[in-house]
């Protein structure tokens, strides 16, 4: 029998994703992360209509990861931009302008993104918008009142639905590889690259990911875990996470072969999920 360690009985990890990316972009230490988790939690169980669903919605936290960008990546030590996944990827016209660029040497955009910050002009980052927690308790209280807020009372997702981004693992991956830095097989734990690199000067990690994945088990409908997660590095074909989990059986990679980018595409060797609107692509400024 084994005790429950710290954090087994919430459903805070989309807080500490976000604290692990901002430990991984701008290096602050525990008294910092300690700041933004108590006044991320004075802040929302001020307000009953959310503090409700945040205790009770099994990780379904988009809006509280909006949140968090907004207040603390606009300005000042945590500075980052951030970018959420197109709706889907480079159509065969946008592909063919692009290599034509290429070619005439007027862009270096690759096939599914770049390795430097060209693909972050593609993916559109900019400086997070500041999310109203007043103004989305309103809207959650006049929905309910209306009766539009469905069974779990939840604030709106405020990002793209799972069936609007079309995005196949096939064309996921490759643009996931292209933004994180690679992990090298000799020479520390990992390598970020020369300046210029997704990775940065120096070793400084300058790019992350914030996601959220389910994992399975075999024929069954609904997942065993729903966790929010920081994407550290690539190895191969496997993505690395930054992870707050401390369990011994948690996931701490998702490979491209065992990875699904939706629930129709599980099976005996795909159980889990990785949620395409659940990417927050990061990068300190």
């Amino acid at each position: 029998m084994k005790a429950y360690h710290q954090g087994q009985l919430d459903f805070c990890c989309a807080i500490y994703a976000f604290i692990n990316a901002l430990k991984l972009v701008a290096g602050f230490g525990l008294a910092d992360g300690r700041r933004i988790l108590g006044e991320t939690l004075r802040e929302i169980s001020a307000r009953p209509a959310l503090w409700e669903p945040f205790l009770d919605n099994n990780t379904d936290h988009y809006w509280v990861v909006r949140y968090l960008l907004g207040r603390y990546c606009r300005s000042g030590r945590f500075a980052c931009r951030a970018a959420f996944l197109p709706q889907a990827p480079l159509d065969g016209a946008e592909r063919r302008e692009l290599r034509r660029q290429r070619e005439q040497g007027e862009h270096s955009l690759k096939l599914y993104g770049a390795t430097d910050h060209e693909l972050g002009i593609w993916l559109g980052l900019h400086t997070p918008e500041e999310l109203d927690l007043d103004t989305l308790e309103r809207d959650i209280l006049y929905r309910r009142e209306s009766g539009e807020a469905g069974q779990s009372g939840q604030p709106g997702r405020m990002c793209p639905s799972e069936r609007e981004l079309r995005w196949p693992m096939e064309e996921l991956w490759p643009l996931l590889q292209s933004w994180l830095p690679l992990r090298r097989l000799f020479g520390g734990l990992s390598g970020f690259g020369p300046p210029g690199a997704p990775g940065g000067e120096g070793g400084q990690q300058t790019r992350c990911l914030l996601l959220r994945f389910h994992r399975y088990l075999y024929m069954e409908t609904l997942p065993v875990v729903s966790h929010w997660s920081t994407g550290r590095e690539f190895a191969g074909d496997v993505l690395h996470l930054f992870d707050c989990t401390a369990d011994k059986e948690a996931i701490h990679s998702l490979s491209f072969r065992e990875t699904a980018a939706s629930p129709a595409q599980l099976g005996a060797g795909r159980l889990l999920q990785l949620e395409p609107d659940s990417l927050v692509f990061i990068e300190k400024v």
